[in-house]
């Protein structure tokens, strides 16, 4: 990407208001032409004379009359004439491509010298830093809980085997995949009640099912539901018929 060098305080320097002054406006505006007029020699020169260019050529491209003659001024000196144009001083020193590369050289030296953890190797740490977390979030997968805990919780007996563990990481990825996150503790609570009822391998089922159907919450097999019910009384049925 094309850039120029610009420097911090330019509209405070003396040449930059003896230019203001001669066009009649003020400093911030004449940093503006300037930098607009510096931006297009960019392009058209890399040894900074400008072949075949006089004052009037550069008023129209700048769209201010009398600027180049503003930098022609002895005072100011940012801009000659030689016999082939107009040529810009100090080229090598200010727009040439070693004077940007001197630029960003001095840039991060100084971001070092305040910050000596913030450079290496031209590379910033807390981008390194950032970029280093989110490709751990990316890839790192919750592991079996360990020492019988789920969501800081302690998983009951009933629960508390390396199947139903697994399961439950399972569900934990499955659930970070939706953008859901962890749940809460009072959700974990509520849902362990619900597992220590279901045990071990209704548990396993459920989480099974849950995941291949795409459900957010987790639910047992509709006709696993049945069949755990008990199953009604002769007397039930009978008051079924007659009604």
């Amino acid at each position: 990407m094309a850039w120029i060098k610009v420097e911090i305080g330019l509209d405070s320097r003396r040449e930059v208001v003896l230019i203001a002054s001669a066009l009649e406006t003020d400093r911030r505006t004449t940093v503006g032409h300037l930098v607009a007029f510096w931006s297009w020699a960019d392009g058209e020169t890399t040894d900074g004379r400008l072949v075949g260019m006089t004052p009037t050529l550069i008023d129209e491209i700048i769209q201010v009359q009398g600027f180049a003659d503003a930098l022609l001024d002895d005072q100011v000196g940012w801009l000659l004439r030689y016999e082939g144009g107009l040529e810009l001083p100090k080229y090598d020193k200010h727009h040439s491509q070693a004077a940007k590369t001197r630029a960003l050289d001095s840039s991060r030296k100084s971001v070092s010298r305040r910050d000596p953890v913030r450079i290496d190797n031209g590379q910033d740490t807390d981008q390194r830093r950032g970029d280093k977390r989110r490709e751990e979030r990316k890839t790192k997968t919750p592991q079996p809980p360990k020492g019988g805990l789920w969501f800081g919780l302690e998983i009951p007996s009933e629960l508390n085997t390396e199947p139903t563990r697994k399961a439950m990481v399972d569900w934990e990825t499955y659930r970070r995949g939706l953008g859901r996150g962890k749940w809460s503790e009072l959700s974990a609570k509520k849902c362990l009640t619900k597992m220590i009822g279901w045990g071990s391998a209704r548990t396993i089922a459920a989480i099974d099912l849950s995941i291949a159907n795409g459900w957010q919450g987790m639910y047992e097999d509709s006709k696993v539901v049945a069949a755990s019910q008990p199953a009604p009384k002769l007397s039930d049925r009978a008051k079924g018929y007659t009604k």
